[in-house]
């Protein structure tokens, strides 16, 4: 129950950030179109888009403690996963103890939520530098490649053959006694004082590790530090249909109408302002009654509706059941702050044809319009049925 209201807490301090850490995105990239590139003012202006984008990345990680975001399974490229992970573990760790990485060169990839990975990371680092408590120390996080050829004669129990990417984190800590270590990947189990750890930090580890079809092991020598090896099967590219999201810098372009309905007004004026700039018109309201209303006297002006999903007095989900039961035609994209699932019934039913997850970055909304918008007007080219609306 602590646990769980643990977690509450912190779904609803996630969702604050999220949406400071729209508005520092949404801005700063406006900004940056108003500078030329390659100048000073550019370039610090992108450290703050690559600072909020680990900020986001870190209320992604709170999302997942609290449970409130599900997984998201895609490739993840382990080694660039691993070198901004040590970053952020330089903040988080004394600085009497050192970081030391070693990652190898062409290293494959593998599948798996890239938060989880990015946890196990942290949980076995930040666990190494508590073993280390008040000395000085040393952390080495290693990333390497590991081939099984023979599974019945491999030494590490659990590993098919195969390839996989060994995760391996050693420190130069107190060590682990012999009658605990096979309690240690325990839920609840610990050696901490209280006040100082939950027990669950390497039961959570290990469940990550599992999910990701891996192994985990440990060796230790009590005085001398212990080391943690994890191992992650190596998946071909081509053999996964996994759908990889667009990190291309051309951002879409587009000439349609889009009504746009958000509570805050410093988020419509952002999103005004930067559709607007890709070509797009806008209508921008803070008021889902008023959404209603525009539509009713402008029935065929707008191409796409983008709606927040949570508002007061009418959510986004409601909205867009009255939007689609009058209007069946217009395509619904829902901005998500990501702690608040919807359901594939209410996906259907409202005729939501888009859902992407705030903190949303300009090239994401442009992509999920612009996809609609082509999709839609294929269809339409097809069925011999084109309805232009008027822009």
């Amino acid at each position: 129950q602590k646990m769980e209201a643990i977690g509450t807490l912190a779904g609803g301090i996630a969702h604050d950030f999220n949406s400071v850490i729209h508005v520092i995105t949404g801005y700063t990239e406006l900004a940056m179109n108003d500078v030329a590139p390659g100048t000073q003012a550019h370039s610090n202006l992108q450290r703050v888009i690559d600072a909020a984008e680990r900020s986001r990345n870190m209320v992604k990680q709170i999302l997942a403690f609290s449970r409130r975001s599900k997984p998201e399974v895609t490739l993840i490229d382990v080694s660039q996963l691993v070198k901004e992970g040590l970053k952020f573990l330089r903040a988080a760790i004394p600085t009497n103890i050192d970081i030391e990485g070693r990652i190898k060169p062409g290293l494959g990839k593998i599948l798996g939520d890239p938060t989880q990975l990015h946890q196990v990371l942290m949980n076995l680092c930040v666990n190494a530098a508590q073993s280390m408590k008040e000395v000085n120390g040393t952390i080495l996080v290693e990333l390497s490649e590991f081939n099984v050829e023979d599974s019945a004669t491999s030494t590490h129990r659990g590993l098919s053959t195969g390839k996989y990417l060994r995760l391996r984190v050693t420190d130069t800590g107190e060590g682990i006694s012999p009658e605990i270590i096979d309690k240690i990947f325990d839920p609840y189990f610990t050696t901490k004082e209280s006040g100082h750890g939950t027990g669950l930090g390497l039961s959570v580890v290990h469940g990550i590790v599992s999910s990701f079809n891996g192994v985990i092991t440990v060796e230790s020598v009590p005085g001398e530090g212990s080391t943690f090896d994890v191992f992650f099967p190596v998946v071909k590219e081509r053999d996964t249909d996994v759908e990889q999201s667009s990190t291309s810098s051309n951002i879409p372009r587009g000439t349609e109408h889009i009504l746009f309905v958000d509570d805050e007004k410093v988020i419509l004026e952002m999103y005004d302002r930067q559709l607007r700039r890709l070509g797009y018109h806008v209508t921008a309201t803070d008021s889902p009654n008023e959404a209603l209303n525009i539509l009713f006297q402008h029935p065929q002006k707008f191409d796409v509706l983008v709606v927040d999903l949570i508002m007061p007095r009418m959510t986004g989900i409601e909205l867009a059941d009255r939007v689609h039961q009058t209007w069946p035609d217009l395509p619904i994209i829902m901005c998500s702050a990501g702690i608040h699932s919807i359901l594939d019934d209410d996906v259907r039913r409202t005729g939501i044809q888009a859902v992407v997850v705030k903190p949303v970055v300009k090239n994401e909304i442009a992509h999920a319009i612009r996809k609609i918008m082509d999709g839609k007007i294929r269809s339409e080219s097809i069925d011999g049925q084109s309805t232009n609306r008027t822009t």
